[in-house]
């Protein structure tokens, strides 16, 4: 039987952003068993829709560009399967794009970076310096829970970029695979609104392990104390 690999990419705002991973996904496969495509199924007793997920989305985030891999067992025109699916998507969820999983459309293949997006309101100069303190800050360490390794970590030492612009978003982009590091566009620490702060993960021991964006998006709010409710939205977007 022939069959051809399709990837949805879609986005995921309120009120979805209240609904878990697994139940995200089984919504996902709902919109496509109601879309009435030629779907394919896994073999055994306990067949289910032959697809594969992306990264878990943590609760309470926003996300754009999230993807998701299913087949068909047509080779079916992108902007058919696109139509039909976004038709069905629940409330919550928007359909970006619909793409044949090919050598050519994804030659990195599962490779990807992330961006996470801190969005605040806050005009404080304190809270500015304090985000500002916590990405470059070389003495500053952040404890991680008993038993975790490594046991603490340093913000300024796990990041590979990280700049600065002037529209009220605090940006994280994050790639394990990244082991450059640039600061630029830090010259006023005291900004009278949330800046764009654009930074990348890189491993942070020898080991090869490195802290996920959300564990240091966790670290930030803790660190910034009651500043922490001048966030109004976290976002995550896959690149």
């Amino acid at each position: 039987m022939t069959s051809q690999k399709y990837r949805m990419t879609y986005s995921k705002v309120f009120p979805a952003i209240y609904l878990a991973h697994l139940d995200s996904m089984n919504s996902l496969i709902r919109a496509i068993r109601r879309s009435g495509l030629p779907y394919l199924v896994t073999q055994g007793f306990h067949p289910r829709i032959k697809c594969s997920y992306g990264p878990a989305l943590p609760l309470g985030f926003h996300g754009k560009s999230e993807f998701f891999d299913f087949y068909l067992s047509d080779d079916m025109p992108e902007d058919e399967v696109s139509s039909a699916l976004s038709k069905q998507f629940p409330i919550g969820f928007s359909l970006e794009k619909v793409r044949k999983f090919t050598s050519e459309a994804f030659p990195d293949g599962n490779d990807f970076k992330v961006i996470i997006r801190i969005y605040c309101n806050s005009s404080s100069a304190e809270v500015n310096r304090m985000i500002l303190s916590f990405f470059t800050d070389p003495n500053l360490k952040i404890d991680l829970p008993p038993g975790s390794t490594p046991e603490y970590f340093v913000p300024s030492e796990s990041v590979s970029c990280f700049s600065v612009s002037d529209n009220s978003v605090v940006s994280i982009t994050a790639n394990e695979n990244e082991n450059e590091k640039s600061i630029s566009a830090l010259e006023n620490p005291s900004l009278s609104k949330y800046n764009q702060v654009i930074y990348t993960f890189r491993p942070i021991n020898s080991a090869g392990k490195s802290i996920s964006p959300s564990k240091t998006v966790n670290a930030l709010a803790a660190y910034l104390g009651d500043g922490k409710f001048s966030i109004t939205k976290i976002e995550r977007e896959l690149v």
